[in-house]
């Protein structure tokens, strides 16, 4: 199952605020005990900069989980100077790039919400897009979501942050294709 997960950022200050909140996201998105999901792909939209931070796991090379090597690579990422993408790091690219061009082409959307469909009720999806807001999304954004079908999704009652959320989708999403294995 593809699943790609935007995560959501008002500005680079906010993301510099919170980077090891951002990092144990990336963390929590691309890797697994022995490497990293190759069925998964992360990019971190910052909508003031219209900055988008991608990482592609086919192309990602010398990564490991600790926060401090990826601390390196996604400071020099937020100093990157953008006209074309370019690449700070073997399988991370840093490009220019509104949150509607991103969600372009997308089928199944879905976005984190407290008050929207438990997470388990998703239905059989062959891939997902899953938008994670670092803090919270602005209004602009919500109507975005609204206008592109976005579904939205109780993945927790209790934890918000979005390493968290990211693993319980995770979760959710390895036991739907578990299930679908095995019938």
């Amino acid at each position: 199952m593809r699943r790609t997960y935007i995560l959501f950022s008002k500005n680079i200050h906010e993301t510099r605020a919170r980077l090891p909140l951002v990092i144990r996201a990336i963390t929590a998105a691309l890797m697994i005990s022995h490497g990293l999901r190759l069925d998964s792909r992360l990019i971190i939209h910052l909508k003031k900069e219209n900055l988008n931070i991608s990482f592609n796991v086919e192309k990602m090379r010398r990564v490991s989980p600790d926060e401090q090597s990826m601390k390196g690579v996604l400071s020099k990422a937020l100093r990157t100077e953008v006209t074309k993408p370019k690449s700070v790091h073997p399988g991370i690219i840093v490009s220019k790039g509104k949150l509607e061009e991103l969600l372009r082409n997308k089928q199944h959307i879905i976005f984190s919400d407290s008050r929207g469909t438990d997470v388990r009720q998703l239905g059989d999806v062959q891939s997902v897009t899953a938008i994670i807001p670092l803090t919270c999304f602005d209004e602009d954004v919500k109507q975005l979501l609204v206008r592109r079908n976005a579904m939205p999704v109780k993945i927790s009652k209790k934890l918000s942050t979005p390493d968290a959320l990211i693993t319980i989708l995770n979760n959710e999403l390895d036991r739907r294709w578990l299930i679908a294995k095995k019938s």
